[in-house]
């Protein structure tokens, strides 16, 4: 299936909605008229094929040229920086020839920029750049059967040659509905007929689900109006067809939100039913980032709704996760990271799992270009100003080519040129098809903006409307004066008769709670894991102090007297076998706790914002326990050799074949514990300054209960205090293998510390419980949503 040019509607082509009926301007909010189009999908025994960029479309001799172009009046829109409004027209002449009309960057084929050409099936002609320019083409004929997808999430209808053949329907190419979308699946679902003459869709395994009605399905039976959701596509089906929906837009209706009684935002109510460029505005405690909680999804509505395309945003927080961009006012980038590092990584999390290498090598670098970053990708985050980084937070975004993108405060910080910079990219957004929203103390560029809400003391809404009306509506143009205006809540009066209350008409749809999808936890633990190992290898302060804590840890055993190490002491008062282990036990712990305290806390606001994208936290936690267990193993391993450098080790094993191994196992056991616990405490903790004292305290437990100081297992209390601590068992797993019950009459015996396999296997076990118990808590942690 192809669509039919020859009934000249606009469409928007772009990465993500590349296809799907745009108006031929800005409509309501906007600065043009709009109309909506809806394309018929037409299936012919014999046409000739259009390719411009990936979508396809039937083309048959017109004797009116069919313009190509960046904006309305162009027939065909297409969505990328090289290409110019009106950039060339498609002409048949008896032959079909693409002809420049003035364009910036030209028209190219076989690397040369020329005027006209002839469009010959097969060859390729390119807009805006002989190697990267948007590929134009001129396809064989093909027939009916079998049947070719439509390339795009427009209205689609499944053709066949047999009523049993099932049809794939995802982001192949080849796909008997193709969806050309960065968030479908290769092969998403299949429309399979029934033997009672109706329809079945069956997800196949995709990354994201495929939702019907706002439910994540296996198998569904269709129905007639069914709301079927692929990627970021959506689409009805009419009983027999696909048919792409127009989007009936962003609505917030007379939304509202109270914290213990008090009204944060109060009946406030905007649309955006078509691309255009929103800006939030209003003076300390308006609630502007209250609003933007809502706005997002994060929030649900004390009253009215908060909708995105019919159905209310905060229960299909899920399901539109990748139509929804968040642009938080900090920077949610690891800064010894490269740019291109940095998108690489969102775009692994965020796309299919399926997506190829080279699709998300294409994707990133289409960010970057259209973010103007190319010049700076492979410089790290540091280095990079306050603006560039803002940039790579949106082109973050702009990877799944969400349809709403929301900004918090993207100009706080920048000087003059930076913050027009950042206003003239969004305003770009807009004009391309991304419905931009953004809270802003920038006053000096409304004039980019569609419309303006200003908020008032009290979350209210004072004004809303295009930014030219403002001093009109305020009696002044002098912001001083408007914003000492608003700065006093509105009477309740005059806040009922506010424009923000009145309704916007729509009536949005509840719908139940996707599940979150784990198809992509395994690719997702690998891409943290993979992050993770490479911010620890580029980190040269880490690496020292990895090397240079168990080194001085060590050094720290020279300082007990005694020559026999752990062996079998000639003076019956000797306790060096003991302090030796005591050094080596809580140092392991020390080295798990230390590495990981700080690392969950510290990086909370990437998690959070991966999450939101669609990171898995069990797949985030399980890479953080591979990562800093490997570490602790190694440094653990590095510290008892280096101890068994200068000090004898035990003379026999009870498990291992070597008494060294066992010690250090030991050891390591001890310091991956130590690991898990520092992860729980770290995701329980709201700062990276609260991790201090817990860590300070729970190394001293540690030092006191773990048996080697003085006896633990006598009493009531001590016994349980100290058998919750990790030293506790590693202690009698080292003490055990050196046999410390029988060769230092010194000590006070343990019965935990026989030298037996049974008392080893049983502190092993106990560990690893605890290392599952401290995961365990921490993952409780991360699931967690902050407190608002």
């Amino acid at each position: 299936m192809v669509r039919d040019l020859s009934l000249l509607p606009v469409l928007r082509l772009g990465r993500g909605n590349i296809g799907r009926c745009a108006a031929a301007g800005r409509g309501s909010g906007g600065r043009h008229g709009t109309k909506s189009h809806r394309t018929q999908v037409t299936v012919d025994e014999s046409v000739s094929r259009l390719r411009v960029g990936n979508a396809t479309y039937r083309l048959e001799p017109h004797s009116s040229p069919i313009i190509i172009g960046r904006e309305p009046p162009a027939h065909l829109l297409v969505e990328h920086p090289l290409v110019s409004r009106r950039h060339a027209e498609l002409v048949f002449d008896g032959q079909w020839q693409v002809r420049d009309l003035g364009s910036t960057n030209g028209i190219w084929r076989e690397g040369r920029r020329l005027q006209a050409t002839e469009l010959r099936a097969g060859e390729v002609v390119r807009l805006g750049d002989p190697t990267t320019g948007v590929v134009i083409a001129l396809e064989a004929a093909v027939s009916a059967s079998p049947p070719a997808g439509p390339t795009a999430p427009a209205p689609v209808q499944p053709t066949h040659s047999s009523r049993d053949e099932r049809m794939v329907v995802g982001r192949d190419p080849r796909a008997h509905v193709h969806v050309d979308d960065p968030v479908a699946s290769w092969h998403h679902a299949e429309l399979v007929p029934t033997d009672a003459g109706g329809w079945t869709i069956v997800d196949r395994g995709s990354t994201n689900q495929t939702i019907v009605n706002g439910v994540p399905v296996t198998t569904h039976s269709l129905a007639v109006d069914d709301m079927v959701l692929i990627g970021n596509t959506r689409l009805r089906w009419s009983g027999r067809t696909l048919e792409g929906v127009v989007d009936s837009g962003f609505v917030v209706d007379r939304a509202s939100w109270e914290v213990k009684g008090r009204r944060i935002v109060d009946s406030i109510s905007f649309a955006m039913r078509t691309p255009s460029l929103v800006a939030v505005i209003g003076p300390s405690g308006a609630g502007k980032s209250s609003l933007m909680r809502l706005v997002t999804g994060q929030t649900r509505p004390t009253q009215g709704v908060v909708s995105l395309d019919g159905a209310t945003l905060a229960s299909q927080r899920s399901a539109h996760r990748g139509q929804i961009g968040v642009v938080p006012q900090y920077t949610v980038a690891h800064q010894t990271l490269t740019a291109r590092q940095v998108l690489r990584n969102a775009a692994q999390l965020r796309l299919p799992v399926d997506t190829r290498r080279a699709e998300l090598d294409q994707a990133v670098t289409a960010a970057l270009d259209q973010m103007g970053l190319a010049p700076h990708a492979d410089t790290r985050m540091a280095r990079l100003s306050g603006g560039q980084q803002r940039r790579v937070g949106i082109a973050m975004e702009m990877l799944t080519s969400p349809t709403l993108l929301i900004l918090d405060e993207p100009t706080a910080g920048l000087d003059p040129s930076l913050v027009l910079q950042i206003m003239q990219t969004l305003r770009r957004l807009a004009d391309s098809g991304t419905k931009v929203v953004l809270v802003t103390h920038d006053l000096d560029h409304l004039a980019l903006a569609d419309q303006v809400l200003v908020l008032r003391a009290g979350g209210t809404l004072a004004y809303s409307g295009p930014p030219d009306d403002i001093p009109a509506h305020f009696g002044t143009a002098n912001w001083a004066e408007i914003f000492a205006d608003l700065s006093t809540p509105a009477a309740q009066d005059h806040a009922a008769d506010a424009v923000g209350r009145r309704s916007t008409g729509v009536q949005p749809v509840e719908l139940p709670v996707p599940s979150t999808s784990l198809n992509g936890a395994a690719r997702h633990l690998w891409v943290v894991a993979s992050r993770q190992f490479r911010l620890v290898a580029t980190d040269p302060v880490y690496l020292a102090l990895m090397v240079a804590i168990p080194l001085a840890l060590a050094l720290l055993t020279l300082a007990i007297p005694g020559s026999d190490g752990l062996r079998r002491s000639s003076d019956p008062a000797s306790a060096e076998a003991s302090r030796l282990l005591v050094i080596l036990i809580v140092g392991a712990a020390f080295l798990g706790l230390s590495a990981t305290v700080r690392d969950l806390v510290s990086e909370r606001p990437i998690y959070l914002h991966e999450r939101d994208a669609g990171l898995v936290p069990s797949a985030y936690l399980a890479a953080k326990l591979i990562v800093f267990t490997t570490v602790a193993v190694f440094q653990a391993v590095l510290l008892t050799a280096i101890v068994l450098v200068t000090r004898d080790a035990p003379e026999q094993p009870v498990l291992l074949p070597s008494a060294a191994v066992e010690l250090a196992a030991a050891v390591a056991l001890t310091a991956m514990s130590g690991v898990a616990l520092g992860l729980a405490v770290g995701a329980r903790v709201r700062t990276s300054e609260q991790s201090m004292p817990p860590l300070v305290l729970l190394v001293m437990a540690q030092l006191v209960l773990c048996g080697g100081m003085f006896p633990v297992d006598e009493g009531r209390v001590l016994p349980v205090l100290g058998g919750l601590m990790p030293t506790r068992w590693g202690y009698a797993l080292a003490a055990s293998t050196t046999d410390l019950n029988s060769m230092s009459p010194a000590v006070d015996p343990d019965s935990l510390w026989t030298h037996s396999p049974a008392n080893w296997i049983g502190g092993s076990l106990v560990l690893a419980a605890m290392w599952c118990a401290f995961a365990l808590v921490a993952y409780t942690g991360l699931r967690r949503r902050p407190a608002a």
